[in-house]
């Protein structure tokens, strides 16, 4: 049985996708500059909440929505959108 935690993370658990992907994306110029952008404030947001989370200031049971909401602030779906676009044209460059 998953505890509450457990299942609150497991539809963002990601560490069996960075096991499959390239080691290079490619992206436009303008695309690029957005990314990096994006995952600049999502990484520190995620830092922030990591040390959070570790010296219980906030709690994973009570606080965790509000931490996937500022990841949504922060245009996690744009940055995914990007990261997912770059992958896309990589699967076909390398299929065809």
């Amino acid at each position: 049985m998953m505890s509450v935690t457990e299942e609150l993370y497991q539809p963002y658990d990601v560490s069996d996708t960075y096991q499959n992907m390239p080691n290079v994306l490619r992206y436009s110029e303008t695309d690029a500059e957005e990314r990096n952008l994006l995952h600049q404030d999502l990484q520190t947001l995620a830092k922030e909440y990591r040390v959070y989370f570790i010296t219980g200031e906030k709690s994973l049971d009570d606080d965790w929505e509000e931490y996937i909401q500022a990841l949504q602030n922060m245009q996690l779906d744009r940055f995914l959108e990007l990261e997912n676009a770059a992958y896309d044209a990589y699967i076909e460059k390398t299929a065809g």
